[in-house]
Order: structure tokens, then C-alpha cells, then sequence
């Protein structure tokens, strides 16, 4: 049998095998078709509906602000029904909580539920809440319409929308405002934070709006749904222009013997002041004509119990009690009593309204704080600052550039060099600042130190005093040093809890940390001296501590008026409640 020859039957039985094989193939591409077809049509009409639902939804948006903004007394809203979803009112989805924190105390402006109107049955859900349109999936939230929040030129307008009704709607619903309220503000804010709290389901949408639409400081609660956003009150007053300053609610307490500057045989002080601006340093003016305007100025009170000259003006927002002898070369202004007793001496005594406040500058700190830690220059400087940022030992130079720092500890015997010859120098600090050994300026420009205090000081005691745990020390001969004693070269920024101390040192520049009333930051210098000015909270000048007022701070704006940080001025917030009703 040859490889070519068919064999009498073959030819029939293979003829139908092909058409069995031709159907089949057919009736898997066509099963394949409609499968894939079926697919495409239910994902399609999926997408369809959740666009009639969302679109429903931003209807329902604009009706509803007609009436809750009292544009109109009623409007009926068209809820078209997407396969197996409902449309249902929670009057307890949601709350909004507004607060005034000011100098130690909190009042609250309001705290109410927002409710929703929501889509349900279908694997995205839609709400209507606090005036917006949300939409969330398993995969998060995202805003579909934004709220009722507007934020401009340091102007927050807050219109309120709460919802009430019948608990599911049918096809067609009516709605109605059945409360309208203003909320008592009094504008202009000149003091404090407004910390505005969502609690959400969507509350990440929530806070990404907050992030687009403000410069606030913006945090989530994930474990609570929960985001905050704070708006704080314009700075005021950015120059130094005090010896040493606590204008919110510090007390002065002056105690023990003054010391006598330069190593010279001139009389004792515990404040006078000399101008870094004119030729020579403070020991090359002293004790010449401008040293009579080391002034202090407290919104709370002074206690002079000293044994020194005081050369300027105090000026209190509280009680001033002089006793000892001192020597006061200026004016006394206090605001609730006034009393001097033994050999005291002073110009007048003028009973005054009070004392300008100054703002509190945690969001400037936090904020320049966390940008340097996720973007520096801290690898640039080589082996100066160790992987765990700390400042390696031994002497070290960091020029123009931003670092960051855990903590920033100058050791005995160690120097570091900070040169602003080609550009300005910042620096973020976690946690503290110690100096034992020297930091030094050097260059023409300026360089800025940013201390958080983020978390508690260290256990060991190692920046502690007998009064007070601080944030900055200089301690042991440490000294931080500019030339010429050009204060306005170096500027140190701290939250309200920062504690500085100069003990057995030298400090040169400028310490800008405002404390509101409770907090507890504060300054404190002995047997040391402060060429500059200070502004904080309590402060206390113990025996042979000297501060020595840089008259060129008055004209050097210290804090940026332009900080990336969102301003409030005024705020116009009401409560509004709309029903649906069936």
C-alpha cells in the first residue's frame, strides 16, 4: 500500500468530522462574542448610571444651595433611580467642629452634625455633605463638587449646610431651609488660630480641598476619619524692639547682683544696649551715649528685687514691684499697680492700658521644619553631620544651604563654622540645641535657626537647668558668636515651648519665640550676657546676667510677613439646616 493511497471509506467519515469541527468553532466565537459583549454592555451601563447618579447628585448641589443660602424658599430636585441603588438621608454622617485657640484657652464657635444624602446599592457611593458632592470607592474618596468653603485674602466665609429629612427618597424630593443662625464672631481676628475639624467618611477629599485651596496646615486622623486644618491670626509686630520682651502674658523677675560688661570697673547692669550698625562691637561702645535703651516690655509682670542698673524703660501689662537697689535709668509704665521700695530710683511712673500682644509662630516653625527635613543639603556636607543628622564631632563648616538636625550639640573644644559668604544659612532642629563648645557666623548674610522641640527633652538632663528643661542652651563658656556683635546676622525662631538659657555664656542674635498665656516657654540668663534681643514668654535675669539691646533690630523685619503659612483676618461663619422631604 503506497503513502498516496486512500482506503474505500475514508473519504466520507473525514467529511463530517470537518463539519462537526466548523460548528464547533463556531459556537465557541460566538459564545466568546456574547460573553465579552454581556461584559461591555454591563460595565457600560454601570458607568452610565453612576453618571445619571452623579449628575443627579451635582443637581442636587446647586438646588440645595439655592435654598440653604436663602436664595430661594423651597426647590424640588429629580433623583433619577440607577439599578439597585437608593437614595438615603443620615443626619448623623458626618461633623464639622470650629474653634478659636487663643493664648492658652480654646472656644469653641461651633460643633454640629453635617448629614448626607447619599446614593446606595451600588459599588460607588455618592453624598451630598457640607455643600459638596463626594464619591467614594474601595479605593478612597475623591471630590466630585467642592463645599461650602471659601478662603480668600485671609477672609474665611463658612456657610454651615446640615441635612436633615426623610431617611430614603424616591424619584423626586422637596427641600427646604428650617434654620438659619450667624455665629457670633468678633472680626477682626487679632489673636490665635482657628482650627476648623472635619470628621468624614470622606474626610481625605475633604483635606485635599483644604490642601488646594489654603496654605493652613492641614493633618489627618486616619484612624478617626478625621482631618483639621489651622488658620492662624497675622503675626503683628515682626521687629524686635525690647532688650527682652514677653508680650503676651511672660512675667520679669530680676533677682541677685548685676555684672559689670567688658571686664571694666563701670557700673553693674543687668540691660543697656549699643547699635551693631556703628563702627566696633558692643565692648568698643560701651559705655557710650546709646546704652540707655535696653528696655524690657511684659505683658504680665516684672519683679525687680536687683542690685544693677537698668538702663531703659519697663513698660508692663501687669503689676511692676521694684524693691533692692536698683538703679532704673528710664520710665516705668504698668497697667494694674506700681510699687518701689528701699533705695530704688527711676525717671516716672505713668499707669498705662496695657501692651501690645504678639502671635505665637508654631505653624512658621513646623512648617519650614518639615520642608527642610524632606528636602536639604545635608549630604552635601560630607562627614559634618552623621546618617542618624547629628553634628558629627570636631570642627565643622556648613556653608550657604539648608540642614537639618535630630538635634544640634556643639561639644567642648568644638567649633562649628556656619559661612554665609556666598548665601544665607537655615536650619531645622527636631528637638534641642546645646553648646559647650562655639558656633560662629561668619560672612554677611543671615542665617536662620528653626528649633521644633518636637518631643520631650532628653532624660539624662543633658540641656537641663535647675529651672527648666530647654530647647536651647549655651552653658559651660559655650559661646554663639557673630562679629561685631551684629545681632540681626543670626535669628533663632521657636515654637511656644521653647526654653532658651544662657548660663556661663555668650549668645549673639536674636530669639523669636512668642508664648500665649499656659504655655510654657521662656528665657533665662546667668553669670552670661545676650547680645541682641529676646521674645518670649517668663524670663528671668539671675545674678551677672546682662542683655544687651541691638538697636539695629529695630528696622530688620525678623519673621517674613509673606511665610508660607495661611493667614485669617476675618471669618463669617452661619448655621444652616435644609430638610428633604419625600
Amino acid at each position: 500500500m503506497g503513502l498516496g493511497r486512500v482506503l474505500p471509506g475514508e473519504r466520507g467519515q473525514s467529511a463530517p468530522l470537518g463539519m462537526a469541527l466548523v460548528f464547533a468553532v463556531m459556537i465557541l466565537g460566538t459564545t466568546a462574542v456574547l460573553a465579552l459583549g454581556v461584559g461591555a454592555i454591563t460595565t457600560t451601563q454601570a458607568g452610565l448610571e453612576d453618571q445619571r447618579s452623579q449628575k443627579a447628585m451635582t443637581q442636587l448641589d446647586s438646588q440645595a444651595a439655592l435654598v440653604a443660602l436663602g436664595n430661594t424658599d423651597a426647590q424640588s430636585v429629580v433623583l433619577p433611580s440607577a439599578s439597585g441603588a437608593d437614595y438615603v438621608v443620615d443626619e448623623s454622617a458626618g461633623s464639622i467642629r470650629i474653634e478659636h485657640e487663643k493664648t492658652g484657652t480654646t472656644t469653641t464657635l461651633v460643633d454640629r452634625s453635617l448629614g448626607t444624602v447619599q446614593t446606595s446599592g451600588t459599588s460607588t457611593s455618592l453624598a451630598y455633605q457640607g455643600g459638596g458632592v463626594w464619591r467614594k470607592t474601595d479605593n478612597g474618596s475623591v471630590m466630585v463638587s467642592p463645599p461650602e468653603f471659601h478662603y480668600r485674602n485671609a477672609t474665611l466665609t463658612l456657610p454651615i449646610i446640615s441635612v436633615e429629612g426623610d431617611d430614603s427618597l424616591s424619584d423626586r424630593a422637596s427641600i427646604r431651609r428650617t434654620a438659619h443662625d450667624n455665629v457670633d464672631v468678633t472680626n477682626p481676628i487679632r489673636d490665635g488660630t482657628i482650627v476648623v475639624t472635619v470628621d468624614s467618611a470622606y474626610y481625605k477629599a475633604w483635606g485635599r480641598y483644604f490642601e488646594t485651596r489654603t496654605d493652613g496646615e492641614v493633618s489627618y486622623d486616619h484612624a478617626n476619619d478625621r482631618v483639621t486644618i489651622d488658620l492662624v491670626t497675622p503675626i503683628g509686630q515682626t521687629r524686635v524692639q525690647s532688650a527682652v520682651a514677653g508680650l503676651s502674658s511672660g512675667d520679669l523677675s530680676v533677682q541677685g547682683n548685676g555684672g559689670t560688661p567688658c571686664g571694666g570697673a563701670g557700673d553693674k547692669i543687668y540691660t543697656d544696649s549699643y547699635n551693631s550698625s556703628k563702627p566696633g562691637d558692643y565692648c568698643a561702645q560701651y559705655p557710650g551715649s546709646t546704652g540707655n535703651n535696653g528696655n524690657i516690655t511684659f505683658g504680665g509682670d516684672v519683679d525687680y528685687q536687683g542690685n544693677a542698673n537698668f538702663n531703659g524703660d519697663i513698660r508692663s501689662g501687669g503689676v511692676v514691684d521694684i524693691t533692692g537697689n536698683a538703679d532704673i535709668n528710664g520710665d516705668i509704665y504698668w497697667t494694674d499697680s506700681f510699687s518701689a521700695s528701699g533705695a530704688a530710683s527711676y525717671d516716672s511712673a505713668t499707669q498705662i492700658s496695657g501692651v501690645q500682644t504678639q502671635s505665637r509662630i508654631n505653624d512658621i516653625v513646623g512648617a519650614k521644619g518639615r520642608e527642610i527635613a524632606d528636602d536639604n543639603d545635608n549630604a552635601a556636607a560630607g562627614s559634618a553631620i552623621t546618617g542618624g543628622d547629628r553634628l558629627a564631632d570636631g570642627d565643622h563648616t556648613l556653608t550657604t544651604g539648608s540642614y537639618h538636625f535630630a538635634d544640634l550639640t556643639v561639644d567642648e573644644d568644638d567649633t562649628l563654622t556656619l559661612d554665609t559668604s556666598g548665601g544665607d544659612v537655615t536650619i531645622a532642629v527636631d528637638e534641642y540645641v546645646d553648646v559647650e563648645g562655639e558656633i560662629e557666623v561668619t560672612g554677611d548674610n543671615v542665617v536662620r535657626l528653626y528649633v521644633r522641640t518636637m518631643g520631650a527633652n532628653p532624660s539624662d538632663g543633658k540641656v537641663s537647668t535647675g529651672w527648666r528643661n530647654v530647647g536651647l542652651r549655651i552653658h559651660d563658656d559655650g559661646e554663639v558668636v557673630v562679629p561685631g556683635n551684629d545681632a540681626p546676622q543670626l535669628r533663632v525662631y521657636g515654637n511656644d515651648t521653647l526654653n532658651a538659657s544662657v548660663d556661663d555664656g555668650e549668645f549673639t542674635g536674636v530669639i523669636w519665640a512668642p508664648v500665649g498665656g499656659g504655655a510654657p516657654g521662656g528665657f533665662e540668663v546667668t553669670h552670661g550676657d545676650v547680645y541682641g534681643g529676646i521674645v518670649s514668654g517668663d524670663v528671668f535675669i539671675r545674678t551677672q546676667g546682662r542683655i544687651h539691646y541691638d538697636q539695629a533690630l529695630e528696622e530688620e523685619q525678623i519673621v517674613s510677613r509673606d511665610a508660607s503659612v495661611a493667614r485669617i483676618t476675618y471669618v463669617h461663619i452661619s448655621e444652616n439646616v435644609i430638610e428633604f422631604e419625600d
